[in-house]
């Protein structure tokens, strides 16, 4: 029988009015290849060792932060020698969603799949100490109780990803002027991440298959034995993700919320949301939204 990486749906703080957990672990044994239905920073403050990503190695030591999309399978390996001190963050995508998020360019960041970048990259001597500063300073304010406390928190954040993307399109710049040869990606990632892209289009499995260059069947069989779940949960789940994030940070009707993930057919959103989350799209946004309201300048 097949084993399939984890599948890791919540985290401390999941589906609160401010989504976002931070968490140092000492890590001296293998964890386990895993993915999250979340977004994930990880920042190595001591030690060193590898993390797997997608089945790619890349190293870990002082100053590497990583960035992991819903669609990512990692596993960390710490070195016997050193084991790693590595500051954990999950966040949900509404913490980056809404109108000035998508202005800003976060939902484009976040929605359209790597491009080529890494999903890491390694900060050293003052940027390193920028940094270290941004994730001491989000485990104290999210400690603490002080007025403005998600603001601050949230403005952190964005800093925190303006400097990782920043980082790692210059280390791709590098990588392509020396002349370094880019590694392909194994197809069933290069599908799911076309399937992270693209989730709010028309996709037919058969479109997809043919794009990919796969028989139908063997696409079926292969991406449920390395995803772990069918494609048809996988592209419900991403929808149903940014319609979560719609639905707390957002005015828009739900009709048309439904529309702008991907749905074609309303009562189709209306059940499978109900199915993923046990209570219907107007219940959801009447909890978690108004949570979201008060509790936006904490």
């Amino acid at each position: 029988m097949t084993k399939h990486p984890k599948y890791f749906q919540n985290f401390e703080n999941s589906g609160s009015s401010f989504p976002f957990h931070i968490r140092t672990s000492h890590l001296t044994e293998t964890v386990a290849a895993h993915r999250h239905d979340f977004l994930e920073f990880s920042y190595v403050k001591e030690g060193f060792g590898t993390e797997l990503i997608n089945g790619k190695p890349y190293k870990l030591q002082p100053g590497t932060l990583t960035f992991l999309l819903p669609f990512q399978y990692h596993q960390i390996v710490p070195s016997p020698d050193s084991p790693l001190l590595v500051y954990h963050t999950g966040m949900e995508m509404s913490l980056f969603s809404g109108a000035s998020a998508k202005g800003e360019g976060f939902e484009e960041l976040l929605l359209s799949g790597d491009n080529g970048l890494p999903p890491c990259v390694r900060f050293t001597d003052r940027k390193k100490e920028t940094v270290d500063r941004i994730v001491d300073e989000l485990l104290i304010e999210q400690q603490a109780d002080q007025p403005w406390k998600f603001v601050l928190m949230r403005a952190k954040l964005h800093e925190l990803l303006v400097l990782f993307d920043r980082k790692r399109r210059d280390d791709l710049q590098e990588i392509k002027h020396d002349g370094a040869a880019i590694t392909p990606k194994d197809d069933i990632w290069a599908v799911a991440e076309y399937l992270h892209a693209h989730f709010r289009e028309n996709i037919s499995f058969s479109d997809l298959a043919h794009h990919f260059h796969y028989n139908e069947s063997h696409l079926s069989v292969t991406f449920k034995k390395q995803i772990g779940e069918n494609v048809s949960d996988f592209l419900q789940n991403l929808r149903i993700r940014l319609a979560c994030s719609l639905l707390a940070t957002s005015d828009m009707k739900i009709i048309d919320i439904a529309e702008e993930v991907g749905f074609r057919s309303f009562s189709t959103f209306a059940r499978t949301f109900k199915q993923k989350k046990g209570v219907p799209p107007t219940a959801f946004r009447k909890v978690i939204g108004q949570a979201y309201d008060r509790n936006d300048l904490d």
